[in-house]
């Protein structure tokens, strides 16, 4: 991401220049389309509204990103994902309203076609015929063609300020918004054919293709919206790719959560725990080299263009625990027992992740109970040289797992032998 060099350049100024075109263009279109009674007209202005409702998640996306948080904000991410939902639903409704109007309006083109229906359904709403009286014609010229050109600076203004910032999302919306003076065209089209040509079939039609473009706008919409709400999972493949690519960056040991989903069309969000024995200072280094990896496995990704990794470092869990074992001093050596009558001494060692890290020969009287001792001792596990049901049954129930030794050579040196 690349830092702007001024206001103008900024990502949130340039969507909030949108915002604005697409706010005063939805109030003209609305109120004179629903003056002159054109589906086409008005349904175009509540496209504009389902705009301004994307400008601002994509406002409030690179807001988060430039955020410094710690792990994923999952809370403020939920809440950007409910909007969206929420403005797809009523933008697919608003669609729905506007086709409903336009197909009312071609069946009224012909007539015998359209009495025959409202006899079979009565409950079909009235419907009232576009009609442009001469001093609408050039309100409505000036707005459908200065609204084309508005969208064409507005357009070129996003994506220039887009890939200056590397805000891919904002590119994305802009080459919408370019989409936008195409359709704004077409209306222009549209209004010429029905005051000059008395076309009004024109205007109908146009009507369903606004309807089939506001649709898919709440799909792109909903959609996303949705799957970030749900945390719908890139899939198994992706998954792999990524562990892959994870446990191949030297100083990972291993990954112990993986979670992937998308926000917005083009985002694909990556969120790992990796445990590492990298030392702290080496942790910023470890965390750029798995980040730009996960990013590059994630672009490989159909229709991904943006990436949001958060990552996890941990150290391994420490795998503390003491054993013994019961000996006898035999001069210089220690003989591993299986009476306890005949012990001398434990043998304690401390072992971390199975590596011994300290040993220490403990006396032991024979006299003083053995299961109190080892357990006085905090022993997890006792060695004897063969396992008796005897001594397995008195530390039975005590927590002290009792094992063989499993050693060919019943007598080792004092520290020797049983320390690496």
């Amino acid at each position: 991401m690349k830092k702007e060099t001024n206001a103008f350049s900024s990502p949130f100024v340039v969507q909030w220049v949108a915002i604005c075109q697409y706010l005063l263009k939805a109030f003209l279109k609305i109120v004179i389309g629903g003056v002159v009674a054109s589906a086409m007209i008005r349904g175009d202005g509540f496209h504009n509204l389902g705009d301004i409702g994307q400008a601002l998640t994509i406002m409030i996306g690179v807001w988060l990103k430039r955020q410094d948080w710690k792990g994923y904000p999952y809370k403020l991410k939920e809440i950007e994902s409910i909007l969206t939902v929420g403005i797809g639903v009523l933008l697919a409704i608003t669609g729905f309203k506007i086709g409903c109007e336009s197909a009312l309006g071609v069946l009224s083109q012909f007539p015998a076609t359209e009495h025959a229906w409202r006899a079979a359904l009565p409950f079909l709403p009235h419907h009232e015929s576009v009609h442009v009286e001469e001093r609408w014609f050039l309100p409505l010229v000036f707005l459908m063609g200065g609204g084309a050109v508005l969208s064409l600076f507005t357009g070129w203004y996003q994506i220039t300020v887009g890939r200056k910032t590397g805000e891919t999302t904002i590119v994305a919306d802009g080459k919408e918004t370019l989409a936008d003076a195409g359709v704004e065209g077409l209306g222009l089209v549209g209004v010429i054919l029905v005051q000059w040509f008395g076309w009004k079939m024109a205007e109908y039609l146009l009507g369903l293709g606004v309807m089939a473009l506001v649709l898919h706008t709440a799909w792109d919409i909903f959609k996303p919206g949705l799957d970030a709400l749900l945390k719908r999972s890139l899939g198994v493949k992706v998954e792999h790719m990524l562990k892959r690519a994870a446990m191949a960056v030297s100083g990972v040991e291993d990954i112990h959560g993986l979670t992937t989903f998308r926000m917005g069309r083009s985002t694909a969000v990556c969120i790992m725990t990796v445990t590492t024995r990298l030392a702290s200072p080496r942790h910023s280094a470890l965390r750029l080299a798995l980040t730009r990896e996960l990013a590059t496995s994630l672009k490989s990704v159909e229709d991904v263009k943006e990436t949001d990794v958060h990552l996890e470092l941990e150290e391994p869990a420490t795998n503390a625990h003491r054993i013994a074992y019961v000996c006898r001093q035999e001069a210089s050596r220690l003989r591993i027992v299986t009476d306890v009558a005949e012990a001398t001494h434990l043998l304690i060692c401390d072992l971390v992740q199975g590596d011994v890290t300290k040993g220490r020969m403990v006396s032991y009287a024979i006299e003083e109970n053995l299961v109190c001792f080892a357990a006085r001792k905090r022993v997890e596990q006792i060695f004897f040289r063969e396992l008796d049901p005897r001594n397995a049954l008195a530390f039975d129930g005590t927590g002290i797992r009792v094992r063989h030794a499993a050693t060919a050579n019943p007598e080792v040196e004092v520290g020797m032998k049983l320390f690496p």
